[in-house]
């Protein structure tokens, strides 16, 4: 029965997650065992919050139970509450001095609580850690990463060589552990940061590790002289490496970017991802990516174990924000290296971030996971990276001003518009969130950015409440969003090509699908350099991703193409790809301008492979005829010539195009069946009020229907159709044709929308 009970008890706390009552904890030792049991499984799945509740139940029973405190104070290091971590691990060391994990703990608590403190308070606290870490190395010198966490406290003193020599001895000792050999260059990062480059040359050019050598590259290319930076990374390649090369690697990117030269940089960058062999490869990789990542990207990426699995995140999330998938380069890679290395010259903050120095003294705004990984940059430096150069911004100076900067982003098809206010409390260079501006300066200068600035401007002592916290409540919402997305933004101010498109899909052989892709392109005059320049190149490409974001197939290419034309040129892609879901990109850049066209798209690629009466998609063209020869524009002996916008003259007729599959057929392999077509309007002039409430709505029906019977040979048979439309007003129409088989009674039917004009 014993076995029972404690088996119960398990599953319903694993599999409910519910907390474990006072009163059903005995205070038998059989007990106290079981739950220890249960509260360490819920701790090792990271349920911390039932595992704090059956811990600090077994301490009401027995409040020196080591486990318990064990546990209770695991949990506070990741809460970072270093007062509990403290309270729990010292309750172990009154019984067990030596106690390894104990002592480690107390160490990094106290490191950290010094950062709160004033300059005497600190040094006793970081006095006390190294006593602790120095106790740990003295009973077991490879427990953990022990001497990382030493070289993280000397860095904190500002001890950034005795720092580097501790980050080295933890790689002799524990060569097997990632986070010390990844975070290793980040001390090499605080040493050339904070040290001149003669001094800082001349130390680590003593020093016998690699590591130290690419430093000496990192310090050159901060300090733009980016020539002399690549001799160093490449002298290093071309060394037998007994270190990673993604860091160089990414360093090459960093500077070929700088040089706009986009095409290598790129390369580089990929051999960073691609020749990723381990946790400590992708971990250093993960370090230029991490600053806009999504919360639910952070998660997948903690839960990848398999190296080819890290490598295709990382392709992943790249296809997955780039503007031009087709491109021969990712804009939204070359935009993000841009942006890094604009925020490591102007946005860097490698101090402590304390309640001393934050202007939220209210502690309005929750931050999340992706937020809490900069460790480089000031809050104004994160949203740099993350959003790109603000639309508007603005700053008050005054002798009694406190030193403040605002950003405005305005609203966006993808984005809500986000405000964001930066203040320097009690420290010069931390540019923290601040969720209110009161000053009537500051006020005053961003009237028109919203209405809030001028009522809080305006407000009564009694109103003032009331307004500084609506304030505060937009400041959250702009926050909340700018840590949990980000956007892309193009180097310099582009102009828009239109490139109207639709697309089609068609049964294909072996059950694949036919699916075509129809654009329209007609280049401005202005588009060309020269006044007399009669074509340009234009570099185009569509890519296909699946579902995803695997690439299943892309294409590129640079034609010749007149420019100032009327009549735009008409083309067309067509693949046959199995059945799925599919992202789509198309982009057109015409060489050297600032015009760029193009669009992304997800589409349904049907299946047709069933063997049950189906409809193609419907082509709408603006000339179906007997087929000419050569023409790309032939298909099942006719010509038919797509109109990709779907726009027709009332004039004309419109020309529909479309194939049926699976008729029922009769013994003399003929089929029957009856297509229905109906034109409807959607929207059109006399429904718009501005229209003089329709005084001037133009003549003409608002919808034709009529339907045809027909006769075919075989399964398929191939449709095409002439509509006069010249009876009805313009608008938008929703075109829907129905087919019913005459023999099987089975009914298809499909709908797209068309222009008349």
């Amino acid at each position: 029965m014993k076995f029972y009970h404690f088996f119960m008890v398990i599953v319903l706390l694993l599999s409910l997650n519910i907390a474990v009552a006072d009163d059903h904890v005995s205070s038998s030792k059989t007990d106290i065992d079981s739950m220890l049991v249960i509260a360490d499984s819920l701790f090792f799945r990271s349920n911390w919050d039932s595992a704090k509740k059956v811990y600090q139940s077994i301490l009401k029973t027995d409040d020196e139970c080591i486990d318990a405190h064990r546990g209770l104070g695991r949990i506070a290091s990741t809460e970072e509450d270093w007062s509990a971590v403290k309270d729990h691990f010292k309750a172990i060391v009154k019984t067990d001095p030596d106690d390894a994990e104990a002592n480690y703990y107390l160490g990094i608590a106290y490191r950290e609580t010094g950062k709160f403190k004033a300059l005497f308070l600190r040094k006793l606290d970081w006095d006390r850690a190294e006593k602790y870490f120095n106790k740990v190395i003295a009973g077991d010198s490879l427990f953990r990463d022990v001497f990382f966490q030493i070289a993280q406290l000397q860095r904190y003193r500002g001890n950034y060589r005795e720092a580097i020599d501790f980050g080295h001895h933890q790689l002799r000792l524990r060569p097997d552990l990632i986070e010390p050999q990844v975070k290793l260059y980040r001390l090499y990062r605080y040493y050339i940061t904070h040290t001149g480059i003669t001094e800082a040359v001349r130390w680590l050019e003593s020093l016998p590790w690699q590591h130290a050598r690419f430093a000496i590259g990192e310090k050159y290319r901060r300090q733009g002289r980016i020539e002399l930076a690549d001799s160093v990374f490449r002298r290093l390649l071309g060394d037998d490496l007994e270190i990673p090369a993604q860091p160089i690697f990414l360093a090459l990117a960093r500077i070929h970017y700088e040089k706009g030269a986009k095409f290598v940089a790129e390369k580089y960058f990929w051999q960073a991802v691609d020749n990723i062999h381990d946790k400590i490869d992708a971990g250093l990789v993960f370090e230029d990516i991490k600053y806009i990542l999504t919360e639910a990207e952070l998660h997948q990426y903690n839960q990848l174990n398999e190296i080819d699995q890290i490598v295709n995140f990382y392709h992943t999330f790249w296809a997955r924000r780039d503007p031009t998938p087709a491109a021969k380069i990712n804009y939204r890679l070359a935009e993000h290296y841009r942006r890094l290395i604009f925020a490591e010259r102007n946005y860097e903050y490698d101090g402590f971030r304390t309640w001393f120095n934050n202007p939220d003294q209210m502690s309005y705004f929750n931050f999340n996971n992706v937020y809490a990984l900069n460790d480089e940059f000031h809050d104004m430096g994160f949203i740099y990276i993350r959003l790109g150069k603000p639309d508007e911004w603005a700053k008050t100076a005054g002798f009694d001003v406190a030193a403040n900067e605002s950003w405005l982003y305005r609203e966006t098809r993808q984005h809500p518009k986000m405000m964001f206010h930066f203040m320097t409390h009690n420290s010069p260079s931390a540019w923290r969130f601040a969720p209110i501006i009161s000053d009537p300066q500051m006020l005053e200068d961003r009237f028109s950015w919203d209405n809030i600035f001028y009522q809080l401007y305006r407000a009564s002592p009694l109103e003032r409440l009331q307004m500084t916290n609506g304030m505060a409540v937009k400041s959250q919402a702009s926050v909340a969003t700018g840590i949990s997305v980000d956007r892309h933004t193009w180097e310099r101010k582009l102009k828009p090509l239109s490139i109207p498109f639709n697309i089609a899909t068609f049964r294909g052989e072996n059950g694949k699908t036919i699916i075509e892709i129809y654009f329209a392109l007609a280049l401005p005059k202005n588009v060309a350099n020269a006044e007399q320049q009669e074509m340009v190149t234009v570099e185009t490409g569509i890519a296909l991703h699946d579902s995803n974001w695997q690439l299943a197939l892309e294409t590129t290419d640079e034609p010749r193409l007149p420019v100032g034309n009327e009549d735009p040129i008409i083309d067309f892609y067509r693949f046959e790809v199995a059945p799925d879901s599919y992202h789509i990109s198309f982009f057109a850049r015409p060489e050297d301008s600032d015009y760029l066209g193009g669009w992304k798209f997800d589409a349904e690629v049907e299946n047709y492979a069933s063997r049950k009466l189906s409809l193609s998609d419907i082509q709408t063209a603006s000339l179906i005829t007997e087929e000419k020869p050569g023409s790309k524009f032939n298909k099942h002996d006719l010509f038919v010539l797509p109109n990709p916008g779907r726009t027709f003259s009332r004039k004309k007729p419109i020309h529909l195009y479309f194939e049926v599959y699976n008729l029922t057929t009769n013994e003399r392999s003929t089929s029957s069946f009856s297509i229905e077509y109906r034109l409807r309007l959607k929207s059109g002039a006399e429904k718009k009020l501005g229209n003089l409430f329709g005084l001037l709505s133009s003549a003409g029906q608002s919808s034709i229907a009529t339907s045809i019977d027909r006769e075919g040979r075989g399964e398929m048979s191939i449709e095409y159709l002439s509509i006069d439309v010249t009876t009805l007003k313009k608008g938008s129409y929703e075109l829907n044709i129905k087919l019913q088989d005459q023999l099987s009674g089975e009914v298809v039917q499909k709908s797209i929308q068309i222009n008349l004009i």
